[in-house]
Parts: structure tokens; sequence; C-alpha cells
């Protein structure tokens, strides 16, 4: 880190479970990335010293133009023929869209199972647990008001992440109100 409190791209080292990679050029998304590796208190490592193989790191946060990603290292060198980015598996990503908007059988009904647990009467839901927002974004879908918790605080910038991008999205937007 330096000492203006942004955060220092390195170079190879040893670092612990979890890094981050920034993937883009693209100015606000590096800013972004380098804020989020200082609040995890996570070193910012460059894609081409983790493509050589001089990193350990079990797991990477990477900051994509579009998303952020957890994805698994590859540790030591890239695998020939997977391009780029061969040091790190495909990531998991919060996607909140997707969601089928009828109301019927197998859509957003109230007759679900999850609504049927929560009551028909309920208006306000609290997912203490919210993960990846799968269930929270059901139950926004379906009318509930839905106040989404997460105690990992890396899960918890993916979401504010895919929330960022769902903001962003109208049609998304619409169906989760």
């Amino acid at each position: 880190m330096t000492d203006g409190g942004s955060a220092e791209i390195g170079g190879p080292e040893s670092v612990g479970p979890l890094a981050a990679v920034i993937e883009t050029a693209r100015e606000e998304r590096v800013a972004e990335g380098c804020r989020l590796a200082e609040r995890l208190g996570v070193p910012v490592l460059e894609s081409r010293d983790l493509s050589r193989g001089q990193v350990a790191a079990a797991m990477l946060l990477a900051v994509t133009p579009e998303r952020l990603e957890l994805a698994a290292h590859h540790r030591g060198r890239g695998r020939p023929g997977r391009g780029e980015l061969a040091y790190r598996e495909k990531g998991v990503a919060v996607d909140l869209g997707g969601l089928d908007a009828r109301t019927g059988p197998g859509g957003l009904s109230r007759k679900q199972p999850l609504a049927r647990a929560i009551g028909r009467r309920t208006d306000l839901v609290l997912d203490g647990t919210a993960g990846l927002g799968q269930d929270a974004r059901l139950l926004a879908a379906m009318g509930y008001r839905v106040l989404a918790t997460e105690r990992s605080p890396v899960l918890h910038a993916m979401l504010l992440d895919g929330l960022r991008r769902a903001e962003a999205d109208p049609a998304i937007a619409s169906v989760l109100g």
C-alpha cells in the first residue's frame, strides 16, 4: 500500500490465500479494484506475474471490465492453449438477472415453496446469509421487500457489484423493483 491510501499493484511475491488481480485498463474499474483490495486487506497482483507462476494464492478476486469474479488460481505456469487468463479458472460472479417474470407455475408465484415458507402476509424479509443473492433476488422479484446481509467481506463486495450491474440494466431493475 502507498502512503496516499491507494493500493499499489505488486510484483512477484508469495501472498496469502486470496489476492486481487485487475484485468482491465478502465481507470474507474482499476480504482474500484484497488479500493476493494485495500478494504479487504489483500494485495493487488499483476496478471503477468500470475501467468508466469511467480505468485502463490489459492483464490483470486478478479476485477474484469464488466464484473467482479472469484476464481481458483492455477499455481505454476499458465497452461498452454488457455489464452491470457490461463492462470485462473472461469470465475463465479453474482448475477441477478435471468428471472422468468411470469407469475404462473414455475415462475414468480407466491405459491412457490420459498414464498410459502415465508408466508403471504409478510412484506419484509431478512436474508441473513445472502451468499450469491439468489434467494434475495427471487423474493424481491416476487414482490417482497428484502434486506440481505452477508458476513463474508468478499461475498459482500460481490453482491454490491451484482447490485450495481442490476441497477444499470433497466430490464433487471424493473423485475427486482
